[in-house]
Order: structure tokens, then C-alpha cells, then sequence
């Protein structure tokens, strides 16, 4: 009894003290100055929390774009990794050259992540570089525009030396077997991609000897446009600048903004004109300058970057 009596009190007094701390705190909060600026406080308090709140939200969207943003078009991913062009890129991707994590894929606008996707280019592992390098070189006759060839031709990459070989960079357009002039090998498929891009126009100059003389009037007939297999083509400007006092042959320089095949062949063929030489001197502002046949030279940003300048007549 004496501890049932005990207990009893200590509750009794725990039960008489509660309604005397919650008076004595209403009676804190009550009215008065301090009390408004305290009830502005929390407000505040509970405002910077949602906003701290939103932010957070807006923060984990962001990453989440950002995450999303790692993922690129195969293609371009081949690009990055100076493995060629976007536009060959996807020939090797229809080809089956192409694995993502161990599977072949052939679907065009496939999309990978640099960071966790493994991929193989003709079952050799590649990532991008950051590292990119520019070379210009004289091409001479007789020399493949291409990594490598079946046929076990001599290529553009025997005439360079075997480190800027390791380096992956890649021929920037073509020359055929036996044509010459300047050529660029570079490991930016972004680079690449807008030196060939047909939006972008570049002009690409041309010497071109043909046999005999060339009237005005097969001129006029390239500036107007020569009906071709794959559509017409036409010259941006004709000028012929040099002639054989026998009327043997006629040099011509031709400018053209495409990149089709053997196009300025094709065009002169078309008009009943045999080539006998031709060689490339310009890709839009960057000539190929005082190089012989067979010479390269690196290219710094400037005149890398001359290459995508729109060409101007002397």
C-alpha cells in the first residue's frame, strides 16, 4: 500500500505540473512584439525550407538531364574516337563492323554512353580522344585515301610517320588512285564531319590539265551544270590559266563546293575531255602552299580552322 500510495503521489504531482509548464509557455507566446518577429521567423524558416526544398528537386532534374546528355549517336561516337567521318561511320555500322557491349549493331541513330558502354570498331576496343591532331599533306599519284587496302595498295598513312598512324587520324574526304594535292588526315570527326558536310559548301579547288584546247562555250556548260548519273553537278568558277603553245593540252582551275566521287573527273568526261592530270591545291582558305608530293606539315588552330573559310577569289 505504502508504494501504491507513493506511485500515485509522483503521478499526481507529474499531472499537476503539466498544465502548469503548457500555461506557463502560452503564456511565453502571448501577445507582445518578440512574439510576431518569432512567428515571422518560422515563416521564414518554412519558406527557405521549400525553397532549399525546390532547388534540390530542380538540382536532381538537372543531373538527370545531364546524365542523359552522356548519351550519343554511335556514329558520332566514332567520330569522337577518330575512327573516321560520321558519314563513313554509318557504312561501317551497316557493314556490322560495329559492337556495343559484345552485340553487333546495325540500326542507324543507336545511341551509347561513352562512360559505361563498351564498343569495338572491327573488334578493336576505341574511345574518344581529347587529344586531336591536324596534318596537312601533299598526296601523291598513285596512293589509296583510306586506312588500309585489301588489295595491298600503298595509302595515304605510309607517307606519314607510324606514331600520327596510332593516333587513328583519318583522310578528310578522298583522292582518287591517281589523282593529287593537298589532302587533310586529322583524328576530330567533329572537324571532319563539317569540312564534308554538303551544308556547309566548302569549295575545293582544282588544277586540271586536259587534253587539247577548251572553248568557252564547255565553260559556260560546267558553270551552268553537266547532267551526271547521280545528278547534275556544277563548277562554282572556271578560269583556264595555262595552255600549250601547241594546243597539245590546257590547264584548267576548277572550283566545286560537293565532294561526290571522281565528280570533277566525271563532269570533264561527260563534256567529251580527257584528264590527264589533276591535282587539289585548296579546301576553302587552306592551300596546299609550297609542300612537294609526298610532304606533310601539322596544322595549328588557325590554319586548320582555314579549311572551313569560305573561298575568295583572286
Amino acid at each position: 500500500m505504502g508504494r501504491l500510495q507513493s506511485k500515485t503521489r509522483r503521478n499526481q504531482k507529474k499531472t499537476s505540473e503539466g498544465p502548469l509548464k503548457k500555461k506557463a509557455s502560452s503564456t511565453k507566446n502571448a501577445g507582445g512584439p518578440k512574439n510576431t518577429k518569432s512567428a515571422g521567423s518560422n515563416r521564414t524558416n518554412n519558406t527557405l525550407k521549400k525553397k532549399k526544398t525546390s532547388l534540390k528537386k530542380k538540382n536532381t532534374v538537372r543531373s538527370k538531364n545531364v546524365s542523359e546528355s552522356t548519351e550519343v549517336r554511335l556514329n558520332k561516337f566514332l567520330s569522337l574516337s577518330g575512327v573516321c567521318s560520321r558519314r563513313k561511320a554509318d557504312e561501317h555500322i551497316q557493314l556490322g563492323d560495329v559492337r556495343v557491349n559484345g552485340n553487333v549493331v546495325t540500326e542507324m541513330g543507336f545511341k551509347v554512353n561513352p562512360k559505361s558502354d563498351s564498343v569495338l570498331f572491327k573488334r578493336k576496343k576505341i574511345k574518344p580522344t581529347e587529344d586531336f591532331t591536324y596534318v596537312i599533306l601533299f598526296k601523291p599519284r598513285n596512293f589509296i585515301t583510306t586506312l588500309n587496302d585489301p588489295h595491298g595498295r600503298p595509302t595515304v598513312l605510309d607517307l606519314v610517320p607510324k606514331k600520327l598512324s596510332r593516333m587513328h587520324i583519318f583522310p578528310v574526304g578522298r583522292l582518287d588512285w591517281g589523282s593529287e594535292g593537298l589532302l587533310v588526315l586529322t583524328n576530330d570527326g567533329a572537324y571532319a564531319q563539317k569540312v564534308l558536310h554538303p551544308k556547309q559548301e566548302i569549295p575545293k579547288s582544282y588544277e586540271v590539265k586536259v587534253e587539247g584546247e577548251v572553248p568557252e562555250k564547255l565553260i559556260q556548260k560546267l558553270l551552268r551544270g553537266v547532267s551526271l548519273d547521280d545528278g547534275k553537278a556544277k563548277a562554282i568558277d572556271v578560269k583556264p590559266f595555262r595552255k600549250s603553245t601547241t594546243g597539245t593540252h590546257t590547264w584548267l582551275r576548277i572550283t566545286v563546293t560537293e565532294g561526290r566521287n571522281r565528280l570533277i573527273r566525271r563532269m570533264l568526261e561527260r563534256l567529251g575531255l580527257s584528264v590527264m592530270r589533276l591535282r587539289r591545291v585548296s579546301i576553302g582558305r587552306l592551300k596546299i602552299g609550297h609542300l612537294k608530293a609526298g610532304d606533310w606539315a601539322y596544322l595549328n588552330e588557325s590554319q586548320k580552322d582555314l579549311a572551313l573559310k569560305s573561298f575568295s577569289k583572286d
